[in-house]
C-alpha cells in the first residue's frame, strides 16, 4: 500500500485545545471569521418588525428540524453499522473459545495471534466504542466528542496492532486457508471469515465518510446560530481526527515496503507503539546528501528510509534510526526544518517539510522526550 501524507488542518476551539490533537489556529481564526460573515449577512436588521422577527426564529427552527433530521440518518447509519460489525464479529470470538477450536489450532502460532489481535478489536468496539455511540446518539455534539476522547486516549491503536498483524498473516500463514475452512463450517456466515478480517480495517474509513457528511450536512446551516457554531467545530476537529487516524492506520503498514523487511521486524516491535509516519526531504550526517523517503516515529526510536525506484517497483531501504533515550530536536520553522539529534554523538538527520508537518512532528517527539 503507498500513502502520500496531506496536511491536517484542525479547527480546534481554544477551549479543546488540551485533546492533544493537531492544531492549525489559522484554521480556527478562518472558521470564527466565517462564522462572523454569515451572522451579519443573516441576523435580524433592528428595523424589522416584531412579527418579521418571530417568523425568522420559526423559519430557523424550521431549518434545524429539517437539519436533524437529515443528521439522524447518518447518526443512525454509523451506529446500525457498528451494531452489525459487533454482532458479526462475536460470532467468530465465542467460537474461538470452544474446546474443539482450540484443540485444532491452539499449536498455530499465526492463528493464535490472528484470534488475539481480532479479540482486542471486539472488546474495544462491544465494550467501548459502541455503547458510548448508543448512549449519545440523540446529542450530535456528544456523539462528535466519544471519537475525539477515544482517539486523544489512543483506544483506537487496536486497529494499528490488528492491521500490521492482518498484512503479516495474509502473506505468510500457511494454515490459514484451512482455518477459514473450519470457520465456515461451524459458524454460518454467508460471507466468511476472510471478509471479516477485512472489516476492521474498512470501519475507520466508514467513519470519516459519514461524519463528513454530517459536518456537509451542517454547514448547509445558519451559522449564525451560536448552537450550530458548537457543532461545527466539534465535528470538524472530529472529521480531521478521524482522518489523521485513518492516514496513520493506513500509513504504518508502508513499513512493510522497507526492503528486506523481514530482517528488521524482530527489531522493530521493541520500541514501543507505532505513532505516526511521514515523507520528507532529509538530510542525515553519515551521508551529508539530500534523499527523500519515509520517517517513521515509535515511542523508542525514529526510523528513517530512502525511497527508491528499481525496475518498476518503489521500494523503501533502510538507512538508520535515532533511540528516542538520547536525542534532541531543533525545530527552525523559518527554514521548514527539523534537525533530531542524538545528545552524545554526531549523527543527526534534519527533515525538511510544510511549516505545519514540521511543527507537528517536533510537538510528538517533545511529547514523547517530555513523557515520564
Amino acid at each position: 500500500m503507498r500513502f502520500n501524507s496531506s496536511e491536517i488542518h484542525s479547527t480546534a476551539p481554544e477551549t479543546l485545545r488540551d485533546l492533544k490533537l493537531l492544531e492549525n489556529p489559522s484554521s480556527v481564526h478562518k472558521l470564527r471569521m466565517k462564522f462572523e460573515r454569515l451572522a451579519s449577512e443573516n441576523g435580524d436588521n433592528g428595523n424589522k418588525s416584531e412579527n418579521n422577527v418571530n417568523r425568522n426564529e420559526m423559519n430557523k427552527e424550521f431549518k434545524i428540524s429539517n437539519y436533524c433530521n437529515k443528521i439522524r440518518l447518518l447518526v443512525n447509519e454509523l451506529v446500525e453499522t457498528e451494531e452489525i460489525f459487533v454482532n458479526r464479529m462475536k460470532l467468530y470470538v465465542d467460537s474461538f473459545s470452544s474446546p474443539n477450536f482450540l484443540e485444532q489450532f491452539n499449536s498455530c502460532k499465526c492463528i493464535m495471534d490472528t484470534i488475539t489481535v481480532l479479540e482486542k478489536v471486539y472488546v474495544f468496539h462491544r465494550g467501548t466504542l459502541l455503547p458510548e455511540l448508543q448512549a449519545s446518539s440523540t446529542d450530535i455534539d456528544k456523539f462528535a466528542k466519544v471519537f475525539l476522547r477515544l482517539i486523544n486516549e489512543n483506544y483506537f491503536y487496536c486497529h494499528i496492532e490488528y492491521n500490521l498483524h492482518e498484512f503479516r498473516i495474509l502473506r505468510s500463514c500457511k494454515n490459514l486457508q484451512y482455518f477459514f475452512d473450519e470457520c465456515r463450517k461451524v459458524i454460518k456466515d454467508q460471507l466468511g471469515f476472510e471478509s471479516l478480517l477485512l472489516e476492521p480495517t474498512q470501519r475507520l474509513p466508514r467513519y470519516e465518510m459519514l461524519l463528513e457528511k454530517m459536518l456537509q450536512e451542517m454547514m448547509k446551516q445558519r451559522l449564525h446560530m451560536s448552537e450550530v457554531q458548537k457543532v461545527v467545530v466539534t465535528l470538524s476537529m472530529t472529521f480531521e481526527a478521524v482522518k489523521n487516524l485513518n492516514r496513520v492506520v493506513n500509513g504504518s503498514l508502508n513499513l512493510f515496503n522497507i526492503d528486506n523487511v523481514h530482517i528488521l521486524e524482530p527489531w522493530i516491535w521493541q520500541h514501543g507503539k507505532f505513532i505516526d509516519l511521514d515523507q520528507f526531504d532529509m538530510q542525515d550526517t553519515n551521508e551529508g546528501k539530500l534523499f527523500k523517503g519515509y520517517v517513521f516515529l515509535f515511542e523508542k526510536c525514529i526510523l528513517y528510509t530512502e525511497a527508491k525506484t528499481t525496475k518498476g517497483d518503489s521500494l523503501l531501504y533502510y538507512k538508520g534510526y535515532l533511540d528516542m533515550n538520547h536525542v534532541s530536536v531543533v525545530l527552525d520553522s523559518s527554514h521548514h526544518t527539523l534537525t533530531i539529534g542524538l545528545l552524545f554523538g554526531i549523527l543527526s538527520l534534519k527533515i525538511y517539510g510544510r511549516s505545519s508537518i514540521i511543527i507537528k512532528w517536533e510537538k510528538l517527539i517533545s511529547d514523547i522526550l517530555n513523557t515520564p
